[in-house]
């Protein structure tokens, strides 16, 4: 071949590369730059002026308005058929119950279904089967808090032999409230710290020149989970079951960097 046309591969391969990271460089995909929160985007450019940066902290105690718990119905009988055939009976009985204390369709919610083989286990020889259980959980959302001890009777006088935990919480229009106080309380604080600096560092403080949220925080209130089947065996009472929903508390964080003069 004539060795004006032979291929350098090795000459021609650098020239594609060059030109791949020249394109990269120039649609801004390949800078070098790391994703900076607007704090550390307002510090770097300050590197010769003098600031100031804070951490506020807002917290903010509040009752919650919902609750989310389970309820099943366990059904045992000496074959599956029977078993499942009396356990759709009764969960029907409990829906309805559901839908009389004012729990929504939307609220009501299949958690788990399970067949089950039983064994008897004698302290000798193999177990031997002991007829079968049909067990159905549903996840039910009570809006308000205060009456999920009523709703959990209503469901328990209807059929209902399983109860598992409690967990309460805010609603969303109840959580921005909260969020909006927490917020204003972390921007008090933050406040607060930088004139104190600003007035022992003998300065003035300045315009806010960035402001970042840190995710809020909200840990759930958990009621123990019930004994399960302990409730069916109870007697009827005019007083419902008392579940005390507690306090949630909101928290919040910010981080602010102002100007010191």
């Amino acid at each position: 071949m004539d060795e004006r046309f032979k291929i350098r591969w090795p000459v021609l391969f650098l020239g594609i590369l060059a030109m791949f990271l020249a394109s990269l460089s120039l649609t801004g995909l390949w800078s070098g730059k790391r994703d900076v929160s607007h704090v550390e985007a307002a510090e770097e450019q300050l590197l010769d002026q003098p600031f100031i940066r804070v951490i506020g902290t807002g917290k903010v105690t509040a009752v919650p308005d919902e609750a989310v718990f389970t309820i099943g119905v366990r059904t045992r009988a000496s074959s599956a058929d029977q078993a499942v055939k009396e356990n759709a009976r009764k969960m029907q009985a409990v829906i309805e119950a559901l839908k009389k204390q004012g729990i929504a369709p939307a609220d009501i919610q299949t958690q788990g279904y399970e067949i089950q083989q039983e064994f008897d286990y004698p302290k000798e020889g193999n177990p031997r089967p002991n007829g079968y259980a049909a067990v159905n959980r549903l996840k039910v959302v009570v809006r308000q808090a205060d009456r999920v001890g009523a709703v959990i009777d209503a469901a328990t006088r209807a059929g209902a032999n399983e109860a598992g935990g409690v967990l309460f919480r805010m609603s969303g229009e109840k959580e921005k409230v909260v969020a909006q106080q927490a917020l204003e309380k972390a921007l008090s604080q933050a406040g607060a710290k930088a004139q104190l600096l600003a007035e022992r560092a003998g300065g003035k403080l300045g315009k806010v020149l960035a402001v970042d949220e840190e995710p809020g925080q909200k840990p759930p209130v958990v009621y123990r989970e019930m004994a399960k089947y302990e409730m069916a065996q109870q007697p009827a009472s005019d007083a419902a079951t008392p579940v005390p929903a507690g306090e949630l508390e909101y928290e919040t964080q910010i981080r602010v960097v102002y100007q010191l003069r």
